[in-house]
């Protein structure tokens, strides 16, 4: 993990010792405000936030918070679920992931 900013973190993934790819988080995105974007593979130009793979906006729903995905790398009927902030976790390690499969 490499902190860039105190709103952008980068993640490296290694198997045994050789890289296999990164993702990169930050708050903010296209459009600026407060969403959640994320951006993953070998060639990462930790610099350039003009491209994401997946965004997360936060939307109130029941009362609570919830991170709603902008569907970009899910397909189907929970392409518009409201998510805890386990869920988006496990949503973007997914998507992550998704890329070895």
């Amino acid at each position: 993990m490499e902190k860039i900013t105190s709103r952008k973190v980068l993640f490296t993934i290694y198997d045994g010792g050789k890289q296999i790819t990164q993702f990169k988080i930050w708050i903010g995105g296209l459009t600026g405000g407060d969403s959640i974007s994320i951006l993953h593979g070998n060639r990462m130009d930790i610099e350039n936030d003009n491209s994401m793979n997946e965004s997360l906006s936060l939307e109130k729903h029941s009362g609570e918070l919830r991170l709603k995905p902008m569907g970009m790398w899910m397909f189907g009927a929970d392409r518009d679920k409201p998510m805890t902030p386990p869920e988006a976790a496990e949503y973007i390690w997914k998507m992550v992931c998704d890329q070895f499969s």
